[in-house]
């Protein structure tokens, strides 16, 4: 007789009892997910961003994460409260600190909502020196909603600002750089 489980997924049921097992299309390995309705929370593991100069819309440089296992589907709404783990190093010393928020940079929200206070110095990570490894975990508020689901509407940014012109692309005098994540792990608590 047949069993109806495919691959390893009787041997997982039976030793992790009810829940969500997901598996990759064609695989055979079955991995359970949490059994309880949980928050979303994207851990995005160890990867590289690379922070581009941003002068022509601001004074430093700036990355954009947008993936859809960061928010998992869910829309930001104001009033929710993330923390963001994070360990890295970067490929330069910095300039000054790094500022992580939310942001829909949506056509619907005007081309850039802040869901997050942009400039709140409690979401900030101090100045780091190239390759000195750094890993704090950082509380965001939300005080806006993005505009829909879309990973597109609900991203992560992280500026820094820098030596240049305001108003002229390319004018970062100590040009783009690297962040290289070994831990990312966005929770939704509230």
């Amino acid at each position: 007789m047949r069993s109806p489980f495919d691959g390893d997924l009787r041997e997982k049921y039976l030793a992790g009892g009810p829940g969500t097992y997901t598996k990759f299309a064609n695989g055979s390995v079955w991995k359970k997910t949490s059994s309880i309705a949980s928050l979303p929370t994207g851990n995005l593991g160890a990867f590289t961003i690379r922070m581009e100069d941003n002068f022509q819309y601001a004074q430093g440089y700036e990355a954009r994460i947008t993936d859809a296992n960061l928010f998992n589907g869910h829309q930001i709404t104001k009033g929710e409260t993330y923390t963001l783990k994070v360990t890295y190093t970067t490929s330069r010393d910095l300039e000054g600190p790094v500022l992580v928020r939310l942001v829909d940079p949506s056509r619907e929200a005007n081309w850039w909502r802040d869901l997050t206070p942009g400039d709140d110095s409690k979401f900030q990570i101090s100045a780091s020196k190239a390759g000195e490894v750094v890993s704090v975990t950082v509380t965001l508020n939300t005080i806006a909603s993005s505009t829909g689901s879309d990973p597109e509407k609900n991203i992560v940014v992280f500026t820094t600002n820098g030596k240049g012109i305001k108003g002229e692309q390319g004018s970062g005098v100590r040009k783009p750089f690297n962040i290289v994540f070994t831990e990312f792990v966005l929770t939704r608590i509230k």
